[in-house]
């Protein structure tokens, strides 16, 4: 009935706001978590310092006279204690990002809509994408992760399209901390695609895609794990908001 089509609207309504307020709560806690990280990392390998795993002992076994190897120990402590709560509040941000995106969906349903002729169904935030890959360096991290030239990034980690809308260049920011705070962990992507399994390498050595030759786009779940390389940066390709 239509009184039970309301509640159930007036229901989810309510629900994806209590889903959004514990979303941005979370994402200022990761954001809070990027930030100490950094801190520590920058520290940990500033020039002549111990590193974040480097050795506190001198080559007699003794330790070192040239840090204060107390303090190296609590920060190393401290970093791989917010490792471990980074990697706890992504799977919350991710499982409640799912969470409140369905409601979106089915609260959408729900709804009533009156769409006048040639009026074009809204585009769902979630399916926009944020940016797009423009290079991508053979034996690089995004190379094996199997990105391509010519991606477009629709998620990446937590980061997708919301409404209302970021500057593209947010989009970029929120993509390159979490790449900065995940370095040996997977990153969930999902890319759109057009056409063809992308072709063999050029002589440039990056791997490119060719264009679409029947117009079909798909979307694809990836994984990439950021990490050193023998080129530069952790993911080994060039991300730019979408139309430059």
């Amino acid at each position: 009935s239509s009184t039970n089509s309301s509640t159930g609207l007036e229901t989810n309504v309510l629900m994806a706001d209590a889903q959004r307020a514990v979303l941005l709560r979370l994402i200022e806690q990761r954001e809070e978590i990027e930030k100490r990280i950094e801190e520590l990392r920058s520290s940990l390998e500033a020039p002549g310092a111990a590193g974040v795993s480097g050795d506190l002992v001198d080559a007699e076994g003794f330790p070192r006279a040239d840090i204060d190897v107390h303090a190296v120990r609590s920060q190393r402590h401290e970093y791989a204690c917010l490792q471990t709560d980074y990697t706890r509040i992504m799977k919350e941000i991710e499982d409640t990002l799912y969470g409140y995106h369905t409601t979106l969906r089915e609260t959408q349903q729900e709804a009533p809509c009156e769409m006048t002729p040639g009026e074009s169904e809204p585009t769902s935030p979630s399916m926009v994408p944020i940016a797009e890959i423009t290079e991508v360096q053979r034996g690089s991290p995004a190379n094996d992760a199997g990105l391509v030239t010519g991606d477009r990034v629709l998620q990446f980690g937590t980061v997708r399209a919301q409404a209302p809308a970021l500057e593209p260049m947010e989009y970029l920011q929120a993509i390159a901390r979490i790449v900065r705070s995940s370095e040996g962990r997977k990153i969930r992507l999902l890319v759109l695609r057009a056409g063809a399994p992308p072709a063999p390498a050029s002589p440039l050595d990056r791997v490119r895609m060719p264009d679409a030759a029947d117009g079909q786009v798909q979307q694809l779940p990836l994984e990439v794990v950021p990490g050193r390389w023998r080129g530069q940066g952790l993911l080994g390709c060039r991300i730019l908001p979408i139309g430059t």
